[in-house]
């Protein structure tokens, strides 16, 4: 069993590129992206659950920290067949049209990955998408409620990059306690492959499979035993969860971050091959 998980995180983990460095995204693909979080805004406020299904991946992962009857922090869950239900039963249709807010900005592109932030009507979205068989789709969101006047949460920029900089060192040097705590425990690790006939493949990691491969040395042997870039960048931060890009030795890995029980956990990753 070791060895098994051991491989499938050496082919997950070893990322190798060829070519020149990553040009800027082009016209027609920032069109392509916006597009796809526009069918998602869009489908939400006229409970059009297709134009909402055709953003999703099918296993997309939607998520918002919240508090249950106790106070205790919670992770929130939708899926994707779950969210074109509530679109098509008209969760979002009552939206005053002023308010049918659907701002997007794109964060970040890296190879065939894309880093977007939606603005709603009551809520930010960070999307991470993936080209999935050609098409841009919608394979993780992280969102959070807008705050009411004169409650919003200023967060310190040291703090939420920590478990940012545990994660990848943790990759490096092996340290397992480091890595767990960077994770949520639901965590969700993923990247999309092309195979040689020409599909896309979803690979995904879970927080425990994680930190069973960082403790057996899994990401050393893969190439992350190389020191890696310890630049972190935050590409966006809103109240209680923010979106950071972090460099290894051979990947982008792209992080959504929240705040959880006091501290600053990562939810949900997103990576592709650093080009050189």
């Amino acid at each position: 069993m070791r060895r098994t998980l051991f491989v499938g995180f050496a082919l997950i983990c070893l990322a190798t590129v060829a070519g020149a460095q990553q040009p800027s995204v082009s016209v027609a693909e920032s069109e392509a992206i916006t597009r796809t979080a526009l069918n998602y805004a869009e489908g939400w406020y006229e409970g059009d659950g297709a134009k909402m299904a055709s953003s999703l991946h099918p296993e997309l992962a939607k998520r918002i920290v919240q508090k249950d009857a106790e106070g205790r922090a919670e992770l929130g869950q939708m899926s994707a067949l779950a969210l074109r239900d509530a679109t098509a039963a008209g969760s979002g249709t009552g939206t005053p049209p002023e308010r049918r807010f659907k701002d997007v900005r794109i964060l970040d592109v890296s190879e065939n990955v894309a880093q977007v932030r939606v603005e709603m009507s009551d809520w930010i979205d960070y999307m991470q998408m993936a080209r999935w068989n050609g098409q841009w789709k919608i394979l993780n969101v992280l969102w959070e409620l807008k705050p009411k006047p004169g409650q919003s949460v200023v967060a310190d920029a040291a703090v939420i990059k920590r478990p940012a900089l545990d994660y990848v060192e943790a990759m490096a040097s092996g340290d397992e306690w480091r890595m767990e705590r960077a994770l949520h425990p639901d965590l969700v690790r993923r990247t999309v492959v092309v195979q040689a006939n020409g599909r896309s493949k979803l690979l995904s990691q879970s927080a425990m499979t994680l930190w069973l491969l960082t403790r057996d040395g899994a990401c050393g042997a893969a190439g992350h035993s190389r020191r890696p870039n310890r630049e972190v960048v935050i590409l966006d931060q809103f109240e209680n969860i923010a979106f950071l890009k972090v460099q290894t030795a051979d990947t982008v890995e792209y992080l959504h971050v929240a705040h959880w029980s006091g501290q600053w956990k990562v939810v949900n990753v997103l990576w592709a091959p650093r080009a050189e």
